[in-house]
């Protein structure tokens, strides 16, 4: 017995031996699971204006919202740029009146004639006669008051004061500018007894006159005494020159200061037919430009009564340099309008599309001589800039606004294959949030995609949209107005919208007509920046279709490390199918940039899941679809990404489908490979 188990042991041992020197070999199968996906009716959700309804029993209501056109206020209503300029030429130059006087003493008298002796002052004397006493030119300075004037109106008056103690007789004297051998006046006086004044005028108008001028005493005599008298040096005969209602053509003077111009005048805007008693500035301002001649500082003061700030009425003050000789002087000042309330009534509060402004100028003298003329003239233009209203009250005014509104549609972008809608509603919404009624005839709507177009038909647009003007809101300064709704209601029954819908477009057309103030029955309508007149369509259908063709993706990352000794590889998906729609799957590979980069197709269908009596899909429908591979070219390397894409179709083809929300497919995709090892 043990002989015999030796052997065994001995024969074991040989065939160990002879493994050893043999190559082994052996062959696994092993299977991993690489990728998951649940797939449900969300993935047809593609634009942000999408949105499910979910209701109570799950079913789905499909809801599309997208604006069609917003009016805002600024589209429908302008305060247009206004400008007005007032052209002041000086029409008058006031000037204070002229006095000089000019004393002639009995005491130079004496001195002239080399009688202080006999005729000392004090004494009592008789007085003999003295003929030509008085020849002389004497000249007379008003450079203080002006250097030279040319005059509109004026008048010259010379006074003649006797209060010497003799009469004068034969008295010659003549008033001319210096140098001048044109007399201003001449006064020829045969006698001017003592203690008497003699006076004379002249018109000055058209004169000029220099600041330089000569009286010119031609001839006085004195008459002497017959009686003794005292002699006293300071007794005098004097002229006094009065140069009065001066108003000067022209002159080279030192001016006082003087009003040139004030007065109310009005701001009147185009507002097409809108009548506005009230409005908030929200942007815009008021330039003022000032040009003057006038060689003397000019100040304007421009106020607007009827517009305020924290009521403190619009005020600017503009001051303009002296011109140049020859030339003139500018300047130009901008003011910000925002914020300021415009009474649009006019200065009596009866009239709309109005303000009222007063205005003011005047020479500030300078106190040096300065050339005016009547001939220089003040430019002054207030101009009103692109008044853009934050608030307006009043009669909006009637408009017909024709538009026609192009609109993108996104919700068909990234879906594929063809579906009947058993029931579908669009909904064509207006909210009004100004202060006037308004109606809108929409006049056409038509879809299209990139292959065809289709017109709506039927009566939904066979009567217009009649919309009630908003209400204000007080209380609120976040919502001023409680706006006003309209909604026209488009179905199967009174047009062909379903086979808008079905055809996919890309894009909505709709024309219309807005009439504003139709009945023209809204004198005290209102506007506010930001609130305008708004469209907005939003198409609904419960999701009960049939389906051709409708496919469903999703994308999920995907890496794979293929071995160089794998003899054969295949996926395994498998399906649980919750829709009651057949379908097939197609897998896409994608590089790391979603870059396609092969696709894994089979011909297996999918079945549909079954709908129990509730209508309802109960339990799911279990498959298993194989995609063979082989890496000989390296292909799954360089995938990262997979794609799951599930094309449904309804079974039966002829008959509606519900979805619910929470029908889904789950997809589970297993490698399966089998390895030869080699040791």
């Amino acid at each position: 017995m043990y002989k015999y188990l030796l052997g065994l042991v001995a024969l074991i041992l040989i065939n160990a031996c002879k493994h050893e020197l043999e190559q082994p070999s052996w062959t696994t199968h092993w299977n991993a699971p690489l990728a998951h996906s649940f797939l449900s009716i969300n993935q047809l959700q593609q634009d942000s204006a999408v949105s499910w309804d979910t209701l109570e029993n799950n079913s789905l209501q499909l809801v599309f919202q997208q604006e069609l056109f917003k009016l805002a206020m600024d589209s429908l209503l302008n305060i247009p740029g206004k400008s007005k300029t007032k052209n002041v030429k000086l029409d008058s130059i006031s000037f204070a009146d002229i006095q000089i006087s000019y004393p002639t003493t009995l005491g130079n008298i004496i001195t002239d004639m080399g009688a202080n002796t006999f005729l000392p002052d004090g004494a009592q004397a008789i007085i003999p006669p003295f003929p030509n006493v008085l020849i002389d030119t004497l000249p007379i300075d008003a450079s203080s008051y002006f250097e030279e004037m040319t005059l509109k109106e004026g008048l010259l008056t010379v006074s003649l004061h006797n209060s010497l103690p003799s009469d004068l007789a034969n008295i010659n004297m003549v008033l001319r500018n210096e140098g001048s051998n044109s007399n201003i006046i001449q006064i020829i006086l045969p006698l001017l007894p003592t203690g008497s004044t003699h006076q004379e005028s002249v018109d000055l108008s058209g004169k000029t006159l220099f600041g330089a001028l000569d009286v010119e005493i031609v001839n006085v005599d004195m008459v002497g005494t017959s009686n003794m008298v005292t002699i006293e040096y300071e007794d005098a005969l004097t002229a006094d020159i009065l140069i009065s209602n001066i108003v000067p053509f022209e002159g080279i003077a030192i001016f006082p200061d003087q009003q040139i111009f004030q007065e109310d005048t009005v701001v009147a805007f185009d507002i097409e037919n809108a009548w506005l008693t009230e409005a908030l500035v929200h942007s815009g301002g008021v330039s003022v430009l000032g040009t003057s001649t006038i060689q003397d500082t000019i100040k304007i003061e421009y106020s607007i009564p009827s517009a305020t700030l924290n009521g403190i009425p619009f005020e600017l003050y503009l001051e303009l340099p002296p011109a140049p000789v020859g030339g003139s002087a500018s300047d130009e000042l901008f003011f910000d309008f925002s914020g300021y309330q415009l009474d649009l009534t006019g200065k009596y509060g009866d009239t709309v599309n109005t303000i009222y402004t007063k205005s003011s100028g005047w020479i500030d003298s300078s106190g040096v001589l300065t050339h005016i003329s009547l001939e220089d003239s003040i430019f002054f233009t207030l101009s009103v800039h692109d008044i853009k209203p934050a608030f307006a009250r009043g009669y909006i005014g009637e408009d017909t606004i024709i538009g026609n509104e192009s609109t993108m549609i996104d919700i068909f972008n990234s879906f594929q294959g063809i579906f009947d809608i058993e029931q579908l509603q669009l909904a064509l919404s207006t909210e009004n949030h100004i202060g006037a009624s308004a109606r809108i005839q929409i006049g056409e709507i038509s879809v299209s995609n990139n292959l065809q177009s289709i017109n709506l038909t039927g009566t939904a647009l066979d009567e217009a949209m009649n919309i009630d003007p908003a209400v204000e809101n007080p209380q609120s300064s976040i919502l001023p107005v409680h706006p006003t709704y309209n909604t026209l209601y488009l179905n199967q029954i009174n047009s062909n919208i379903d086979e808008l819908v079905e055809l996919q477009p890309n894009q909505i057309n709709i024309g219309y007509e807005l009439f504003l103030n139709p009945d023209q029955n809204n004198k005290e309508g209102f506007l506010y920046k930001g609130h305008g007149l708004s469209a907005d369509m939003e198409i609904s259908m419960p999701l009960s279709l049939i389906a051709q063709n409708i496919v469903l993706r999703d994308t999920t990352s995907f890496e794979i490390n293929m071995s160089q000794e794998l003899s054969e590889s295949s996926f395994t998906l498998l399906i649980e199918n919750g829709f009651p729609l057949s379908a097939n799957v197609k897998l896409q590979l994608l590089d790391e940039n979603m870059q396609l980069l092969n696709s894994l197709s089979e011909n297996a269908i999918i079945q549909a899941a079954s709908i129990g009596e509730n209508g309802r899909v109960s339990n799911p429908v279990e498959s298993e679809i194989i995609f063979p591979f082989n890496n000989a070219n390296g292909l799954f390397d360089h995938a990262k990404n997979i794609c799951f894409e599930v094309t449904f179709n309804s079974e039966p083809t002829d008959q509606h489908v519900r979805i619910f929300s929470d029908y889904l497919m789950k997809l589970t995709l297993i490698a399966n490979h089998t390895q030869n090892i080699n040791h």
